[in-house]
């Protein structure tokens, strides 16, 4: 939510503050140490089990610590040009930049990252060193981390907004028109229900007009 104001299409010509996003910024920074010094942490730890392996993991970290960084430098470059009132001459550059972002984004954490649960969860099943079950939730997590990636590659989902494209549009609906889409039946049932109370209002408006006339009739007599 701290780039929110990035995405904005005029964001290039605002002149708003800008303290939320170098935060955001200083958070992926701090993410991308972090993760290199866990992987450098482990590295005595894993290599016992198997070098090559363990080497690769720090190899990993430190390739998604590198992308996060190139990601920052994106964003940075963003509120450098909004500062410096590059103005409509930059809007191109600017979009070219936020989608530069939104890439980098997804390869370095979310692909990288489920290239390293496969990698730290196979040293860590071998080892022992953790119950069994969490390396195996790690290899399902890095398997949806994937499948989401490649989604969102092909253009089967969308990275940002709604999950899944055909029920984002139909989300935007009213609530019935939604209920009509999912359970195509559902106005007809409703209407097979309504129809009985409605037999039934119409069965007493005659029935109210029937004894009036049948009063009238008796008066006349009389």
């Amino acid at each position: 939510f701290l780039y929110n104001p990035l995405r904005a299409s005029n964001y290039i010509l605002g002149h708003g503050s800008n303290t939320g996003i170098i935060v955001g910024a200083i958070l992926e920074m701090i993410v991308a140490l972090a993760g290199i010094g866990t992987a450098v942490a482990l590295f005595p730890v894993v290599k016992r089990q198997n070098e090559g392996v363990a080497l690769g993991f720090v190899g990993t970290r430190t390739l998604e610590g590198g992308a996060i960084l190139a990601g920052v430098a994106c964003v940075l470059s963003l509120v450098t040009l909004q500062q410096a009132g590059a103005g409509t001459n930059a809007l191109v550059t600017s979009h070219a930049l936020i989608s530069m972002y939104d890439r980098i984004f997804l390869l370095s954490q979310s692909f990288i990252p489920a290239v390293n649960a496969l990698l730290i969860g196979s040293l860590l099943y071998q080892s022992r060193l953790v119950p069994r079950v969490l390396p195996l939730l790690g290899f399902v997590g890095a398997t949806l981390l994937v499948a989401g990636d490649g989604a969102v590659i092909f253009g089967l989902t969308a990275q940002h907004g709604a999950l899944w494209r055909p029920l984002g549009k139909v989300s935007r609906l009213d609530p019935a028109d939604v209920g009509a889409r999912l359970w195509p039946g559902s106005s007809t049932i409703q209407g097979s229900a309504a129809r009985p109370r409605q037999l039934a209002a119409r069965s007493i408006r005659c029935g109210g007009r029937t004894a009036k006339k049948q009063e009238r009739a008796m008066d006349r007599r009389a």
